[in-house]
């Protein structure tokens, strides 16, 4: 799970790096032009490397996904609580896990219009990077565990 991860921020970096040293690139326009509808956590100090990141971001749940799918295999399910708080906990997880994935990933927002620290992190590009870095990583391992509980919870009740 961990090198998928650094694979995934390995290609993030390699973006930024492109971006910040050439930024007029055809390919980083065409990103930015076609995707003005799709909601984005913004700094307002570089609107254009914080859009191209935050579509990149987007692309987390769908990297775990791919990687429960082939590691679901390995998994190894054992029930340790009854099925009625599992499935209590399944459903706190899931408020949690779409309030989380939305704020981060669907929600549009300025980061400097927030707290002390998101102005902090978005105050140049090298710290902006490390902000989405933190995004994608959350995002990632968020939805591993969440497609993970899922499948063990559905397991678990089909074994019954």
């Amino acid at each position: 799970m961990l090198s998928l991860l650094a694979i995934a921020i390995a290609t993030l970096l390699i973006i930024a790096g492109f971006f910040i040293n050439t930024p007029e690139q055809p390919l980083f326009e065409v990103i930015i032009k076609n995707t003005n509808v799709i909601p984005s956590n913004l700094s307002s100090i570089n609107p254009q490397l914080s859009k191209i990141l935050d579509m990149y971001c987007k692309s987390a749940p769908i990297l775990a996904l791919a990687f429960f799918l082939f590691a679901r295999q390995y998994l190894i399910i054992q029930k340790t609580q009854g099925l009625r708080v599992l499935i209590k906990t399944l459903l706190a997880f899931t408020i949690l896990y779409f309030i989380i994935i939305y704020y981060l990933l669907l929600h549009s927002s300025v980061l400097n219009e927030y707290g002390a620290l998101l102005r902090f992190l978005s105050s140049n590009d090298y710290l902006l990077t490390l902000f989405f870095i933190c995004v994608y990583s959350a995002c990632y391992v968020l939805s591993v565990y969440y497609f993970s509980f899922v499948y063990a919870v559905v397991k678990l009740t089909r074994n019954r």
